[in-house]
């Protein structure tokens, strides 16, 4: 099982991979940004990474909340969803 720092790594490296723009969200931004803000297929995509059993917090949830009524994707994506979402991108 990845804990949270290697799992950001591979999620990042992925993302270059297919031609995403992807970048820390949350280095001095407000706190509670997605971990990684992306654009991809000119889709807004906002990503809280976490491990089990890590849960986002209510900020986090509402600053994903907040992307959701923009019109964005927001999620909070855990390891074992990862190849889910990575199939999710091309149908969102």
């Amino acid at each position: 099982m990845q804990d949270e720092r290697s799992f950001e790594r591979s999620f990042v490296r992925y993302m270059k991979s297919i031609g995403a723009y992807i970048t820390k969200g949350n280095s001095g931004a407000s706190r509670g940004t997605p971990d990684r803000l992306i654009c991809y297929k000119g889709k807004f995509i906002g990503v809280e990474l976490k491990d089990h059993p890590n849960k986002p917090s209510e900020l986090q949830l509402y600053h994903l909340e907040q992307i959701k009524k923009a019109g964005g994707i927001a999620r909070v994506l855990y390891p074992d969803e990862f190849e889910e979402f990575k199939r999710s991108l091309d149908n969102e």
